[in-house]
Order: C-alpha cells, then structure tokens, then sequence
C-alpha cells in the first residue's frame, strides 16, 4: 500500500493581502491600527487576515513589549510573492522599537483622509508614494570593509556623510522630507545641522518629535532657518 501524504492547501491571496505585504514591504514594521487606518479597513478583519498571513510566513507576527499591539514584518517568502526587489528582512529590534514605530506613526498620520472645505475627503499623500527610510537604506551604495568571524561582510554606507530624513514626498513638484525625533539629538548644533542639510534638497520639511527638549531645539531651529522652511 503506497504512502498517502495530505498537502495542505495555501491560502489565496486577496486584494487586500498583497496591499498589507507592500505597505510592510516599506516599513521596518507596522501594527494593525496602522494597516487598518492605510487601507480603510476595520480592525478584526484586517487582524483576521494578519493572522493568516503569519500562518503562512508571508509575515511574521511579534509582540516586543508588553501591552502593545502586536507588530507585524514581512519575510522573504512575502517579499518574493509581492513581486518587488528583493530587500533585507531582519527581526525588528527593542532597541529600535521606537524610532520604527515612530516612523510608522508618522507615515500614516500624513496619509490619513481628511476632509476639505468643499466636504469631500482627500488624503495629503498617498501611502505608496511616500519613501520611506527603509526604501532609503535599500538604494544606499555600501562597500565592504572587512568580515565578520562567520563569513558574513561588513559593510559601510558611502553616503555617510549625507544626512537622510527618516522619510520625504513629493507633491506639486515640491519635496518634502519627514523626520521623527524621539529624544534629543547629542547637541542642539545636531538638529540644526541636520535640518540645514534637508534645506538643501528639499523644498519644506516636517519634524514629528516626542520630547520637550526636541521642541526647544527645533523652535530654536526655526527662528534660525525660518518658519516657512521647518514645521
């Protein structure tokens, strides 16, 4: 009698799945409030079908600190079926947990519909369009400078002394870069430079801060560059 093996059948992918793996696909990562704010979506759907996505290791589904919502990464296998370049996929780190949620935060706080003074609903920028820092880390241009003891190479950005925006947009034909600070940077000379650089590339920017002293620093900032320039 010949061996009878069951095969377990995968899950179709909707619509609304490939779009969960391009929004993850841009993010270090992102919980279900933001998926469901992004996609219009309510929250027990779109935490159904995260949930089918981990079981099928399209995502990784992870609970880094206690009494928050989980966050969801994208793995290789997700990468792959989405059908974009390939790109790192690494854990999220309670070291950067944070600045990633942070990031997140503020990428769909600038994506969210909101109502004009005619009544109708438009979002200032879509999701899609906007680059985030993990689409900056994939384009950076990095050589390798030695090697680690298990073979792996160790590589060093050429572009370190160009300062990045944890984000930026382009809308109108106007660049705008987005930065989130959580806690103050080592001096106040730090955030000023680093917003003089954004100056030089981009038309306005935006900075989503977290501490009393980021504030001070950037009101600071302001006076020095201009209001119409730091927001």
């Amino acid at each position: 009698m010949s061996n009878y093996v069951a095969h377990k059948k995968g899950m179709n992918l909707t619509e609304f799945d490939n779009e969960v793996l391009k929004i993850l696909y841009k993010v270090e990562f992102a919980n279900v409030k933001h998926i469901a704010l992004i996609t219009g979506e309510n929250i027990d759907y779109c935490t159904g079908r995260l949930k089918k996505l981990a079981r099928e290791n399209y995502i990784v589904r992870l609970s880094l600190k206690s009494n928050e919502l989980a966050i969801n990464y994208i793995t290789k296998k997700g990468v792959t079926t989405v059908g974009l370049p390939p790109r790192n996929v690494r854990p999220p780190t309670l070291g950067r947990y944070e600045h990633s949620l942070g990031c997140a935060d503020m990428y769909v706080y600038f994506c969210l519909l909101r109502k004009l003074k005619d009544g109708s609903f438009a979002r200032f920028v879509r999701f899609g369009d906007i680059i985030s820092e993990r689409d900056f880390n994939a384009v950076r241009e990095l050589k390798e400078i030695g090697k680690k003891k298990n073979g792996q190479s160790i590589l060093k950005s050429l572009d370190f002394d160009i300062h990045r925006p944890d984000g930026y947009f382009v809308k109108n034909g106007k660049y705008y870069a987005l930065e989130f600070e959580r806690t103050p940077k080592s001096t106040y000379d730090k955030v000023r430079d680093n917003a003089l650089d954004n100056c030089k590339r981009f038309s306005k920017q935006f900075w989503v801060y977290d501490s009393k002293s980021v504030y001070n620093y950037l009101k600071k900032a302001q006076a020095e560059i201009g209001a119409d320039k730091l927001q």
